[in-house]
């Protein structure tokens, strides 16, 4: 079940409750449709933007106002949506997404072969076999420089679905020369 969990007032209880955006049917079914159907990273994230939205942004029913605990600020608040909220944290929300495209499309996700993105994984050990194609052992400093780089890089994974594994051999010759 995708979950992704917001503070939102309930009217009718007056109380602030924690809510999953995914319950929300609409946006649930928009979701669902943009992970059929949307297959270039920067139109993905373009659409989740979209129905993050239409749904949920500066509507009354999904604000909440944030204070300061004490007397002292009593006119110090923000007023905040269910949209800012999730938008706060934008990439992991996208990759969360991502992650779960089989389950957000219902199990069934087009598969369009050359425009199909995703997340791409890739071990340590690939990393040092890489190193070794150069006749260097790695560290493991330098293996976890490389695995940071390439893990929070859209960049880089774009690449990696492209040009497959050259692309990983590249970032390790250009660590390699880069530290000489």
């Amino acid at each position: 079940m995708l979950q992704w969990n917001v503070f939102r007032h309930d009217i009718n209880g007056n109380r602030i409750e924690i809510f999953n955006i995914f319950d929300h049917g609409g946006f649930h079914r928009d979701m669902r449709e943009t992970a059929k159907t949307v297959f270039e990273y920067d139109e993905f994230v373009k659409a989740v933007r979209s129905n993050l939205m239409y749904y949920f942004w500066t509507k009354c029913e999904y604000e909440v106002s944030i204070r300061p605990i004490g007397s002292n600020h009593k006119n110090t608040h923000k007023k905040v949506d269910v949209f800012t909220q999730v938008w706060n944290n934008k990439d992991a929300f996208v990759w969360y997404c991502l992650a779960n495209r089989n389950e957000l499309s219902g199990g069934n996700p087009v598969l369009p072969g050359e425009r199909w993105f995703g997340i791409v994984k890739w071990a340590r050990e690939d990393i040092i076999e890489q190193f070794r194609e150069f006749d260097v052992e790695p560290t493991d400093d330098m293996v976890e420089d490389i695995f940071c780089e390439c893990s929070n890089s859209h960049h880089f994974t774009g690449q990696m679905i492209e040009a497959g594994w050259e692309v990983l051999r590249a970032v390790v010759s250009d660590y390699l020369n880069n530290s000489e």
